[in-house]
């Protein structure tokens, strides 16, 4: 589909995007063990720290993140992205 709006074009294709959500979810499933056992805070914290770098988030916010990820049950983790 493509869209105008206030002199803005955007285009979306939602067969391909359904098609990746797929192929994202089968994925996570057959990785999910392998994920599962990484070691959870250094995960969290090059995640943080590539979030920081490049200002998607600012650096106070960091140590809370790191608190809130790891106070996440796996199973929750696994819940919500698959």
């Amino acid at each position: 589909m493509i869209d105008l709006n206030r002199d803005i074009l955007t285009f979306s294709f939602p067969a391909i995007q359904d098609r990746l959500l797929d192929a994202a979810r089968a994925h996570i499933q057959r990785c999910w063990p392998q994920i599962a056992a990484e070691d959870r805070a250094a995960a969290l914290d090059r995640i943080i720290r590539r979030l920081t770098a490049d200002g998607s988030a600012p650096e106070a916010w960091a140590p809370e993140a790191r608190r809130a990820g790891m106070a996440l049950p796996l199973e929750a983790i696994h819940r919500r992205f698959t």
